[in-house]
């Protein structure tokens, strides 16, 4: 009799564990989530990233952020520092234990997501570099059969060329149960390659405080009222094409046209200041040469009537997401998945990568009814919101 009983409960016990199983139809609630990514006090998009979308989530899920150590050696930063020191996001907690350089950090934080027991484990990835470490932990983790694997896909290409960066993406994404595509341009390369995945969009950066009126930022920044100006913002890179910008401003300036270039340059800038002096461009531009701080950030975006994107190559930007934030209009690149988020003569224009088309759409714009953008980028906002997204991310992932 008790052995009829002992069987009994075995069996209900056995049932009881099936019913919770996902393969019969029931989908657990997302409860944990590790989140392997920079966040602060990193800086740059892929850290307020980070940051913004655990704030959105924080309340809902149980969090376990694991942060770099080092991120990367100090001879492959082009820049002055990774980091920042004023952030609304400073105090996003998050542990400081990977390193992207040693492999014994890799153990130990394996031992950490074991001892948290996520549901999901969310890779950011944007390039190669992190790319080892999270084989590593995708690696390990995949043979714990309650965790699943999510990787958020920022960029599939770096920027800069690196041999087997492709390749290494690829055998990340063979680990993930589900792949997080910011456009439509990656959605196809997950498709390509036969990756189960979903095909979200880039929230809308909203850190950055009340916009102020044009004309005290323009007094900020000592522009004259009636200026036309042009916005040239973010990191300043090959890819990112100011050369063609600057390019375009030598034919823009003869229709009293003012460039502002603000951003730190992760390359040489000599050739950029031979462009200059080759072009006669000093006084119809102005220079900020440095990595912009948030609360300063509304300064250049508010004195602007339109922000410039002529990037030779992109997958998404964080700078047209702030662009909108502050309702102005954009000029992009047909590259990548950039144009992606422009509603042609709605909220922005979309050109080549030539600086003549670049001159050419410049000019047009300052010719058209550019207050018409404001309603249509307000539209969008609301649409591309860090609620939606959040409540998004979780239904793909349960």
């Amino acid at each position: 009799m008790a052995k009829r009983v002992a069987q009994c409960l075995f069996i209900k016990r056995i049932l009881v564990k099936r019913s919770d199983s996902p393969l019969l139809g029931h989908k657990k609630p997302l409860q944990k989530i590790t989140f392997v990514s920079v966040f602060y006090p990193f800086r740059g998009g892929i850290a307020h990233f980070a940051n913004r979308l655990f704030s959105e989530l924080k309340s809902t899920v149980q969090f376990q952020n694991i942060n770099f150590s080092t991120l990367y050696p100090p001879f492959l930063f082009p820049g002055k520092t990774l980091f920042e020191s004023k952030s609304r996001f400073r105090e996003v907690p998050s542990q400081r234990l990977l390193s992207s350089v040693q492999p014994l950090s890799w153990w130990y934080v394996l031992r950490h997501i074991r001892k948290f027991l996520p549901d999901y484990v969310i890779f950011s990835y944007w390039s190669p570099w992190v790319a080892l470490p999270y084989l590593f932990l995708a690696w390990r983790l995949k043979k714990e059969n309650s965790i699943k694997i999510g990787v958020l896909i920022h960029n599939t290409q770096p920027h800069e060329l690196l041999p087997l960066s492709c390749w290494i993406l690829y055998r990340l994404l063979k680990y993930a149960d589900i792949a997080i595509a910011l456009s439509k341009n990656t959605k196809h390369l997950m498709q390509k390659w036969k990756i189960p995945h979903t095909t979200l969009f880039h929230p809308i950066y909203d850190q950055w405080g009340s916009p102020i009126e044009k004309s005290k930022a323009r007094q900020k920044l000592q522009i004259a009222p009636n200026q036309k100006v042009v916005l040239f913002f973010g990191l300043i890179r090959h890819y990112k094409g100011l050369d063609l910008m600057l390019q375009a401003q030598a034919q823009l300036k003869e229709k009293k046209i003012y460039l502002i270039i603000a951003g730190e340059s992760y390359e040489n800038f000599e050739k950029y200041k031979s462009l200059i002096q080759e072009y006669e461009l000093s006084n119809s531009l102005q220079m900020h040469l440095k990595f912009v701080p948030e609360d300063e950030v509304k300064y250049f975006f508010c004195a602007a009537d339109v922000c410039v994107l002529p990037y030779r190559k992109a997958s998404q930007s964080g700078v047209l997401s702030i662009a909108y934030y502050f309702e102005l209009p954009v000029i992009v690149s047909q590259v990548g998945g950039l144009y992606e988020s422009v509603e042609t003569h709605k909220t922005g224009v979309v050109c080549q990568p030539t600086c003549k088309d670049i001159e050419k759409n410049i000019a047009s714009f300052f010719e058209s009814d550019c207050q018409g953008y404001i309603a249509n980028i307000r539209k969008y906002k609301t649409q591309h919101n860090w609620q939606c997204f959040a409540e998004q991310i979780k239904k793909a992932m349960r």
